[in-house]
């Protein structure tokens, strides 16, 4: 039974979910726009924000909802995916690129970036030319922080996002000037060559750019009102930049440390071995020989590959979380608004339960669909980084074939690593490093979703070839008529009759549930007229005036027994809901079971009778389903869904009842108090 205090916030929050739906409305006088400009408004003028609402109302949902109330676009709209990938994911990209660009930018300002093959010797920078490479790297680092400052919330948006573009521009461009003076030199002395320092520099200066890019288009999307000042992300996308600058700054720490630790390295060629160890590719180019140096790798590869899982799995769960749910909603949306809208022109007609599988229908094909197209894209994506780093590489690295490539970037992604290639080249190290940094965590999530999918579907291949085979044994295995073996329970997952099951035979099944009210009239009408009897036989006794309240105390104790009966079925339903919310909380409910659940949450306690089916919606059964207020149109977890609307259904009638008996206490004091 849950508390009284969890019973009043749920009361308080009983309104959210039709506030929810109603911002899902379509309708001419009731836009996403205006709803959500009308939210966002009452939010600032309560000096409250979107995180007040309880955790436990956005579990009911399979999609971060802040995000999506944020924009002022709705799933089913034109660009919604657009903006929404553009809200989310941009600001993310940037979280993960932005530190790394520090990373490599502090080798590029202490590498030189040219060797002369002559003197066989580095040529160190001009001082206007380092001076200006250290302002880079010094707005680069504003930009971060500035950006960091952003997600935590602490300093505003326009000021925070501003610094960063402007800063994050500066320094690429102020690299490019140093890159652009070195080149040319390079180009006059032909003994001059660039060294790893020059590519880190290049490297450097187009992540920076990028990153004022993706924030400069995240600004736009603001200015054109489609999100308030604020990134729309949540704790676990906020988070992710911590952990990305942790494992920057552990980068640079152990290229510092590698270089005095390992003779002959210098501190690009030392990033590339933690490069390499981080990631446990292990080529063997680069070997620590000293005891320190063993020691030290040990430590410092078992923590960075510790951080790195922690990002990987942030970050999968950033895209299974943000970005599957909503694609599905999105389809849905515009294929369930394309029915509704034949429904209403009468170019299609429906009956209920027709139009409740054609919702499921549109849900399925929907997950078809987000399925086929993330193995797409991931498929592509793993191949493309595969090709393209393949095509580098066999054009840098001398005596590569590009099948050599081929096979040494798949390996690599594999992370086995045979050692029989490495590159050598200081464009290709400097390239490896920003390769395998983004290949091989790609590799891990893309293995890690598809291993996901092929246990779904083993597990449903499992299901499917247990089911066939019991209904084989079924019919083709007799036994003999005098072996009698004990009846196994009906499974949970085949239960069609039933929504709800407990170990507990005192439980009233789902159907069982609904109806005992209408089943129990009886009982009611013969406790309410026993009672009304006895008290007539006191009635003689009693002032004539006092006879037309103890009839109206009879009609008062049939209603009040009415409302406790229907108030236990309530809680005997809500009872088996949390079993579900807990044991499956994805299972979905036959159309049936819903209309049941609509039953007793449309019982009126003030006129008490179980409304039949056919009342529940006014007769417009079909059209509710394919509607905006269909709870089928929201990816809800239909379990935790049902059990709150049961909650706050018997918070109502809980204040309903107490009501009821102080009216009728007063009544009753009212005839019997003393003249």
């Amino acid at each position: 039974m849950p508390s009284e205090a969890s019973v009043t916030a749920i009361a308080n929050e009983s309104h959210l979910l039709e506030r929810l739906q109603r911002a899902n409305s379509r309708s001419t006088n009731g836009s996403l726009v205006s709803n959500i400009r009308q939210r966002r408004s009452q939010v600032q003028k309560n000096d409250t924000s979107l995180d007040d609402i309880p955790n436990y109302v956005k579990r009911l949902f399979a999609v971060d909802i802040d995000a999506i109330l944020t924009l002022s676009v709705k799933p089913g709209e034109s660009f919604f995916l657009v903006w929404y990938f553009i809200s989310v994911f941009l600001p993310v990209l940037t979280a993960c690129l932005g530190p790394f660009a520090n990373m490599i930018s502090i080798v590029a300002l202490v590498e030189h970036w040219r060797f002369d093959s002559m003197l066989q010797r580095e040529i160190p920078e001009e001082r206007y030319l380092a001076a200006i490479n250290g302002l880079s790297l010094a707005f680069g680092i504003i930009g971060n922080i500035s950006l960091l400052m952003n997600f935590s919330g602490r300093v505003k948006y326009l000021f925070t996002q501003c610094i960063s573009i402007i800063s994050w521009f500066l320094a690429s461009m102020l690299l490019l000037v140093v890159i652009i003076q070195s080149d040319k030199s390079c180009i006059q002395h032909e003994s001059y060559h660039r060294t790893e320092g020059f590519w880190f520099g290049v490297i450097t200066a187009l992540f920076y750019f990028i990153c004022s890019i993706f924030l400069s288009v995240n600004f736009v999307g603001y200015k054109l009102d489609k999100y308030p000042a604020t990134f729309n992300l949540d704790s676990r996308q906020r988070s992710l930049m911590i952990y990305t600058i942790v494992l920057a700054v552990w980068f640079v720490v152990g290229s510092i440390c590698m270089e005095h630790l390992i003779s002959g390295l210098t501190l690009g060629s030392s990033l590339y071995f933690c490069t390499v160890s981080i990631l446990t590719i292990g080529l063997g180019d680069i070997l620590p020989v000293s005891a320190g140096s063993r020691v030290f790798d040990l430590l410092y590869s078992l923590i960075g590959l510790l951080v790195l899982g922690l990002i990987i799995a942030s970050i999968r769960s950033v895209v299974l979380s943000s970005a599957s749910p909503v694609i599905i909603w999105h389809i849905m949306e515009k294929r369930r608004s394309k029915y509704l809208d034949e429904v209403r022109l009468g170019i299609k007609t429906f009956e209920s339960f027709q139009a409740f599988d054609k919702m499921r229908d549109i849900r399925r094909s929907a997950e078809k669909y987000e399925l086929n197209i993330s193995l797409i894209l991931s498929v592509g994506t793993f191949t493309m980084f595969w090709l393209i780093g393949a095509l580098v590489l066999s054009r840098v690295e001398s005596g590569w074939s590009y099948f050599d490539a081929f096979y040494f970037c798949f390996l690599c992604l594999l992370t086995i690593g045979y050692g029989d290639f490495a590159p050598k080249s200081s464009f290709g190290r400097a390239f490896f490093v920003t390769w395998g940094i983004c290949a091989v965590p790609l590799m891990t999530i893309l293995i890690s979703s598809i291993g996901d999918k092929l246990y779904d579907f083993a597990e449903s291949m499992s299901s499917f070839l247990t089911k066939s085979t019991n209904i084989i044994a079924k019919y083709t295995i007799h036994e003999p008529f005098w072996i009698r073996r004990p009846k196994k329970e009906k499974n949970h997952d085949d239960d069609t009759e039933q929504v709800f099951t407990n170990n507990s035979s005192s439980i009233k099944t789902f159907p069982e549930s609904m109806h005992n009210a209408s089943l129990n009239s009886d009982e009611v009408d013969k406790t309410a007229s026993s009672k009304a009897a006895d008290l007539a036989r006191h009635s003689d006794a009693l002032e004539t005036q006092n006879v037309d309240f103890i009839n109206a105390l009879h009609s008062e104790i049939k209603d009040m027994h009415f409302a406790l009966n229907h108030l236990s079925d309530s809680m005997d339903l809500l009872q088996n809901l949390l079993a579900d919310c807990f044991e499956q909380p994805k299972r979905i409910y036959t159309h049936d079971q819903w209309l049941d659940f609509y039953k007793i949450k449309t019982t009126n306690l003030k006129k008490p009778r179980v409304l039949p089916k056919a009342m529940i919606h006014g007769g417009h059964q079909a059209e509710f389903w394919l509607s905006e207020k269909s709870p089928l149109a929201i990816p809800l977890s239909e379990p935790n869904y049902l059990a709150v609307r049961v909650l706050q259904k018997i918070k109502r009638d809980l204040e309903y009842l107490t009501s009821k008996e102080a009216d009728t206490l007063k009544k009753f004091d009212d005839a019997f108090a003393p003249d």
